[in-house]
């Protein structure tokens, strides 16, 4: 199964996104914070998050008739790694008094964007293994998926108090522009 080149790119590319969003939404929560000290601000971030990705997870059959899956991760994951860029510049160039709501419309168009990976990769799978394979394929991506998201979540936090949150936005920038590579 490893053999297949398209499943183990899906896996990779997959995976250093899936390293990047827990990444990411740990910035991002530390810099609501540090912009606001509010916790009530700070509590949109995953709202915001997961109502966007559960829009976009709705949305994604509708695009999928016009778009192949293809093209469409590319596509999604490409717009996703030009937001995080210019949300990235965006908190650079304005420093520590940005737009608060300009800044919730950049994460909301990240999870968005974002919503749409999960369904196709999904639907990926058993275009890319044997139907034999596809619930080994679909046990080891989802494995994969579970112990990033435990292990990035345990080295995310320290990352948060550890960088100047300006440097990890840079950090986050650079590793989707290279993951967007596969």
């Amino acid at each position: 199964m490893f053999k297949n080149r398209s499943f183990s790119l899906l896996l990779t590319g997959q995976s250093l996104a899936d390293i990047g969003d827990i990444l990411y939404i740990v910035s991002v929560i530390s810099i609501i914070y540090r912009f606001t000290n509010s916790a009530i601000a700070t509590s949109f971030v995953p709202f915001i998050i997961t109502t966007c990705m559960l829009i976009s997870s709705l949305l994604t059959p509708l695009i999928t008739t016009k778009v192949s899956l293809n093209q469409l991760l590319t596509i999604s994951q490409g717009f996703k790694t030009a937001v995080i860029l210019g949300l990235a510049l965006y908190v650079q160039w304005v420093g520590d008094q940005p737009m608060i709501g300009f800044v919730f419309l950049l994460i909301a168009m990240v999870a968005f964007l974002d919503g749409c990976a999960n369904p196709i990769r999904q639907s990926l799978l058993p275009h890319y293994v044997e139907e034999k394979d596809l619930l080994r394929a679909n046990s080891i991506a989802e494995t994969v998926i579970q112990s990033i998201q435990v292990g990035s979540g345990l080295l995310a936090v320290p990352c948060c108090f550890s960088l100047h949150h300006h440097s990890l936005y840079g950090a986050l920038s650079s590793f989707f522009s290279w993951q967007h590579c596969f």
